[in-house]
């Protein structure tokens, strides 16, 4: 049982890793696209 438990808090470890690297892509894309127009 205790197997199970980790492996699923491992996923959903997982999980929330990736959704926070998406989120901080698609924050500093937009960052540099903003950074792009005033500088240009």
């Amino acid at each position: 049982m205790a197997n199970v438990n980790n492996a699923w808090y491992l996923t959903y470890d997982l999980n929330t890793f990736s959704h926070i690297l998406r989120w901080v892509f698609l924050t500093v894309m937009s960052c540099n696209k903003m950074a792009r127009t005033f500088l240009i």
